[in-house]
């Protein structure tokens, strides 16, 4: 599954002219706060931690939910 070109597209627009070393570097830390600390405070604290959020997690997030999201509608349908 891929992720929409509208959203494909939102997300290269917010990464324009972020250098790809800064996002990677912004993610390493972003990860290394939440192993740290799970759930006790604002990770995603910064412009900088939410560009690396967008381009990291962000595509595999939206397969994942469209996916347990169509398993459960189909399911739902099998029940009716």
């Amino acid at each position: 599954m891929q992720i929409p070109p509208l959203l494909r597209a939102a997300i290269d627009e917010a990464l324009n002219g972020h250098g790809f070393g800064d996002l990677q570097r912004d993610f390493q830390q972003l990860s290394a706060a939440y192993a740290r600390g799970r759930g006790e405070a604002p990770f995603v604290d910064s412009e900088k931690k939410v560009l690396a959020y967008i381009a990291t997690r962000m595509p595999s997030i939206y397969v994942v939910v469209a996916e347990k999201a169509h398993y459960f509608v189909t399911f739902k349908q099998r029940l009716s």
